[in-house]
């Protein structure tokens, strides 16, 4: 398992007349889903944006650094590696 979080402005909706789903768009979808791509298995992989919307010292990050992000260039990266007791 794989899982990516970002944090930012999105649009939802309900999209489709006989057989309705609802769906997210915009650019902070995309980027939770680079999140998960870039990640290795196994882990939780959060940008930098949604790091500092975490509460502090709810869990215990390593610094990932900054990685390259496929169309969106260099972005810094954190990842959960267990929850402080």
């Amino acid at each position: 398992v794989k899982v990516g979080v970002h944090s930012g402005a999105l649009v939802a909706g309900v999209i489709g007349h006989n057989l309705p789903r609802y769906r997210l768009f915009g650019d902070t979808v995309n980027t939770a889903s680079r999140m998960m791509s870039t990640s290795r298995v196994g882990t939780l992989q959060v940008s930098e944006a949604a790091f500092n919307r975490l509460p502090y010292g709810l869990f215990q990050w390593k610094d990932n650094g900054v990685k390259e992000v496929k169309g969106k260039g260099s972005m810094h990266t954190f990842s959960i590696t267990g929850r402080h007791s």
